[in-house]
C-alpha cells in the first residue's frame, strides 16, 4: 500500500492514529514511524480527549513544503511471519 505525504497529513488530524492504523493494518507506532519519516505533524497526547470534551486544542500546523531529494509517499507492506512494518520509499516527487 502507498501512503501520500498529502493524504496521510489530512488523515492524521482527522482520525487519532491508533484508529487509522487498523485502518492501514499496521501498529500506531508504525504509522507514527510514517509521519516521522514523511515529516507530517501529528496531533500530541491529549488532542483527541480535549477535542471530545470540548476543551480548546492546540491549532493544525501547517504541512511544510520539503526539498526535492525529500520522501513524499512510502510503500508499507506485511512482511511474512514477522508482522507488519515500513518497506522504504515508493519514490520522490
Amino acid at each position: 500500500m502507498i501512503i501520500e505525504r498529502k493524504s496521510l497529513y489530512k488523515q492524521v488530524w482527522e482520525t487519532p492514529l491508533r484508529v487509522l492504523a487498523k485502518e492501514y493494518g499496521i501498529s500506531d507506532v508504525a504509522l507514527k514511524k510514517v509521519c516521522l519519516k514523511l515529516k507530517v505533524p501529528t496531533p500530541g497526547r491529549g488532542y483527541w480527549r480535549k477535542r471530545a470534551c470540548g476543551k480548546p486544542v492546540p491549532p493544525r500546523p501547517n504541512l511544510t513544503r520539503t526539498g526535492a531529494q525529500s520522501i513524499t509517499r512510502i510503500v508499507v507492506r506485511r512482511r511474512e511471519h514477522i508482522g507488519w512494518g515500513i518497506e522504504g520509499n515508493a519514490g520522490v516527487s
